[in-house]
């Protein structure tokens, strides 16, 4: 179980959190906790990438408190993009968005392949100036 943070530019509004290994819903939570903590604390727009190519979620487990989720979402959370197509990924991603709807957040979500097709994405939002769509 280990991850990786990093910002992927020099503005610091693009940050990758990559995940490997097994990760049990407690630590996950946790540590995305933690993880937008730090982003709450910063003056600007923040778009995160979370890397789960490499992690190891069993769905029935992650589901069961995505409800924590929108309370915990900082509101200077611009973006969030998935890497990874599994199951699990699918069934986080689709309970975050049920609860987020509930709690009227607005932070985009996307799932993609590829930590690259992430970051050009973003930056052609950003270059572009438009919204996530």
């Amino acid at each position: 179980m280990g991850a990786t943070i990093r910002w992927i530019d020099q503005d610091k509004t693009i940050l990758y959190y990559g995940l490997n290994g097994n990760w049990d819903q407690s630590k996950f939570y946790t540590t995305l906790k933690t993880l937008w903590q730090g982003i709450a604390s910063l003056p600007h727009r923040v778009d995160l990438i979370i890397d789960l190519r490499e992690c190891l979620l069993r769905s029935d487990e992650y589901t069961q408190n995505a409800d924590l989720l929108p309370a915990w979402c900082p509101a200077n959370l611009d973006g969030a993009i998935i890497i990874g197509r599994t199951g699990p990924i699918y069934a986080v991603y689709g309970a975050f968005m049920w609860h987020s709807k509930s709690a009227y957040l607005l932070v985009d979500i996307h799932v993609m392949s590829t930590p690259e097709a992430a970051h050009q994405f973003l930056i052609d939002r950003h270059t572009k100036g438009s919204e996530l769509a």
